[in-house]
């Protein structure tokens, strides 16, 4: 994905900010500041939910200028992947937050154009607001058993949700 992407609305634009550091390295998340664009986060109660696969409800945030503008809540009409990513596309969701996702889906969801973040746990506003601060590789965002680095995507499995990444991409 380009520094400067356009997603059919309006431009967006994104930055590399350190996020988590350790002794041996720094783990760079995207920081948003974006015009305008489409956060899609399954949901489960007020909670983001555990498997992207088996969820039944989407919550959809517009972000305008670095604030939410606008939310609402869409049924996930079909289990089937194909259909799955079909949705989001006509959703014209730009980032996928989610928690657990398989590879092929997460794959799927990638090549139709949108952003996946992986492995995130908590609550629905605090990790809205997360990834709106560019926070969202703190470990009390991570899925236990996952490691903040481990949202770079999916590459060679160690254990557990510990993936290598491809460049740095989500």
């Amino acid at each position: 994905m380009n520094i400067e992407s356009a997603f059919g609305r309006d431009l967006i634009y994104k930055k590399w900010i350190p996020a988590f550091a350790s002794m041996t390295k720094t783990v760079l998340v995207w920081k948003v500041d974006a015009i305008k664009m489409r956060i899609a986060i399954p949901i489960y109660n007020d909670s983001v939910s555990n498997v992207f696969d088996f969820a039944t409800q989407l919550l959809l945030v517009d972000i305008e200028n670095g604030k939410e503008a606008n939310r609402s809540e869409v049924a996930l009409k079909s289990r089937a992947l194909p259909q799955r990513v079909e949705q989001m596309k006509s959703l014209e969701a730009d980032v996928l937050v989610c928690g657990a996702i398989s590879r092929m889906l997460a794959e799927m969801v990638r090549t139709s154009g949108i952003q996946v973040l992986p492995y995130v746990t908590g609550s629905i506003n605090d990790v809205l607001q997360a990834y709106l601060n560019g926070e969202l590789a703190g470990p009390e965002f991570s899925m236990p058993g996952c490691w903040p680095g481990g949202r770079k995507g999916f590459g060679h499995r160690q254990r557990g949700c510990r993936w290598q990444g491809r460049g740095g991409q989500f």
